[in-house]
């Protein structure tokens, strides 16, 4: 059950990592890739060898992201992974709806987070499914420092045995960017390190930018920050190695990222296309 539930966790966060002759195209810029240099991110594609996922965002008219789809192809598989945000009409998110592939597979239509919002900051974010007879619930928890950034994120894990997994993410800031966060495990009573990772930016613009509620869905290291990620270094608990993922891109007129080579501990060949309205 376990496993499961770290599963259907991994499904939940929207990731960027269709079907292959789409993707082909698109980097062979034989395909209708173009798009504008100006407006807003309209598709991320990512190709890793014979893997690739196509990502394609809408908007409302005030232009707040209202979905994000996913389309993937890993050795062959094509699946899917779709997220709709409902907002309140102060534009903030309500609730956001996943359905995925690998949801439908263990028999869940889809699951439905809802989120708390007070004086217009983000509280929480709740979610609960039920699968083999057993209901798992999770919870997020926000909190603000004195300047109105998210400084810690709190989540809650109860499987429905009554045993509560708790851990904890604590964020620094550099301007308008993320500089590091650090992973704690809270199970024992006192906070254990579990990870540290710390950023680096360029000076040009990020081609999504969507602030706090970059935490509310599940991708705060992409899609909070003001500019874009050249440099993360991560250590692990346990792990006696640092990684590094370097990222190398081409940009836009707009001075917007077009293109990006990512380097992961020395590997290279993940290739980014940006594609805007």
């Amino acid at each position: 059950m376990r496993s499961l539930l770290t599963a259907i966790l991994a499904i939940l966060c929207i990731g960027l990592f269709s079907c292959q002759k789409e993707v082909d195209d698109i980097f062979s810029n034989s395909g209708n890739n173009t798009g504008g240099t100006i407006g807003s991110l309209k598709r991320v594609v990512v190709k890793y060898g014979a893997d690739s996922t196509i990502n394609d965002f809408f908007y409302n008219s005030a232009g707040k992201l209202i979905a994000v789809n996913i389309r993937t192809v890993s050795s062959g598989t094509v699946e899917f992974n779709n997220q709709t945000i409902e907002r309140n009409s102060q534009g903030l998110i309500q609730k956001t709806t996943t359905k995925a592939t690998e949801l439908l597979q263990v028999g869940i239509d889809s699951i439905v987070a809802t989120v708390a919002s007070s004086s217009s900051r983000y509280v929480s974010r709740t979610f609960s499914f039920s699968v083999l007879g057993t209901t798992a619930t999770f919870s997020s928890f926000y909190y603000y420092d004195a300047n109105g950034k998210i400084v810690s994120q709190k989540d809650y894990v109860d499987d429905g045995s009554g045993s509560i997994d708790s851990s904890r993410l604590d964020f620094t800031y550099s301007g308008s960017n993320l500089a590091s966060l650090k992973g704690y495990n809270l199970n024992s009573g006192s906070p254990t390190p579990d990870l540290t990772q710390v950023f680096e930016f360029d000076s040009k613009p990020s081609p999504l930018i969507v602030g706090d509620e970059a935490f509310i869905l599940n991708n705060f290291l992409l899609w909070y920050s003001g500019n874009n990620i050249k440099k993360t270094t991560v250590n692990v608990e346990g792990d006696p190695d640092t990684h590094i993922e370097a990222w190398d891109y081409t940009y836009n007129s707009a001075n917007k990222p077009s293109s990006a080579n990512v380097t992961q501990d020395g590997q290279t060949g993940i290739l980014w296309k940006y594609i805007y309205n």
